[in-house]
């Protein structure tokens, strides 16, 4: 299942994941993910430090939620029960160009 950032949060992917189904999705700042990738999100807004293409994973303590941060054009939120921390799979992506509408 992928879930919209407006419905995604920690307590329906437990919710799911007791239920025996996965989810992915996105989500604000607000769904009670790690403070620190809120905080992240805050700072990255004011600032702009982050470099694109950065990514950040952590697992929930009792390691079947993973919680991720990657910076595109903003520090994009996301949780996932489906999706292996330890396994990536390694794309090559180009960043917009500067005159790009997608560029910030």
């Amino acid at each position: 299942v992928y879930l919209n950032n407006l419905f995604t949060n920690i307590k329906l992917l437990q919710y799911g994941k007791e239920r025996r189904w996965e989810a992915t999705g996105t989500c604000t700042a607000k769904s009670s993910i790690l403070k620190r990738f809120t905080k992240m999100k805050a700072q990255d807004i004011k600032k702009d430090e982050i470099p694109w293409g950065t990514l950040y994973i952590e697992v929930t303590k009792d390691n079947l939620i993973n919680i991720i941060a990657w910076k595109d054009n903003t520090l994009v939120l996301s949780i996932s029960t489906h999706s292996n921390a330890e396994r990536k799979v390694l794309r090559l992506r180009k960043r917009p160009s500067e005159t790009s509408s997608a560029a910030k």
